[in-house]
């Protein structure tokens, strides 16, 4: 089901749902803790575990927060001449702790100066899901790309990673709000299908394109268009 069609009900349906699996393996590491169960030694496992479901449970409020702010903003965006370079350079900075912790390594291949004509919070919404994903979907030690190339009336802008990809079978639905991926792999972050689909609805909403190029096991590139300055 698209973003797009669903009605606010179904939106707080769905993320009720979301929320009940990490709640309930909150509650039962805390009460395995509580009553004794967990030696000494595994309640900093069980613990941490019980951060990791708290900070996907914030995650998802975030994204449910974005969307349900979202049709008021796109309604009327507030469009600006501004440097899209300093803007990935400032993403970058505030998903630097981020990056480090996955062991990852960023390069950002950008002109000194880029000036876009668009709504300058929404465009950064969109390269801030777009560098999560690649940092939530890459394997530990893996390499993340950000880089900006000029083609006549607009910047492509590129968010390329070495990580696990997306299968053909996936690649329709990555834009439907609350679709996961079909790979198999427990060792990467499973998002709540939300983040892709904003990213689409913030550029169609400017008469922008995006496009992904995958190979799976190998990495994924998303490109977007922005239009420059006036």
């Amino acid at each position: 089901m698209n973003r797009s069609k669903l009605t606010p009900n179904q939106l707080l349906s769905m993320a009720a749902h979301e929320m009940r699996s990490p709640l309930t393996c909150i509650k039962g590491y805390l009460t395995a803790i509580k009553d004794g169960v967990v030696s000494d030694e595994g309640k900093d496992k069980y613990l941490g575990i019980a951060i990791e479901e708290a900070d996907k449970l914030i995650d998802l409020l975030e994204q449910v927060m974005t969307i349900s702010r979202l049709d008021e903003m796109l309604t009327s965006p507030q469009k600006e001449d501004f440097d899209v370079s300093e803007l990935i350079r400032r993403v970058i900075i505030e998903k630097y702790n981020d990056i480090e912790a996955k062991g990852h390594s960023i390069s950002a291949e950008l002109p000194d100066v880029a000036i876009a004509f668009a709504d300058k919070l929404l465009i950064k919404k969109v390269i801030a899901n777009l560098v999560e994903n690649a940092i939530k979907y890459t394997p530990q030690g893996g390499n993340i790309t950000v880089s900006t190339h000029d083609d006549g009336d607009k910047f492509v802008i590129t968010v390329r990673d070495t990580g696990v990809g997306i299968k053909d079978e996936d690649l329709p639905h990555i834009w439907d709000s609350f679709y996961r991926s079909t790979a198999n792999d427990p060792t990467l972050y499973k998002g709540h299908g939300l983040g892709l689909s904003i990213v689409k609805e913030i550029l169609t909403s400017h008469g922008e394109s995006i496009w992904v190029e995958s190979e799976y096991g190998k990495g994924t590139a998303f490109r977007f268009t922005l239009s420059k300055q006036k």
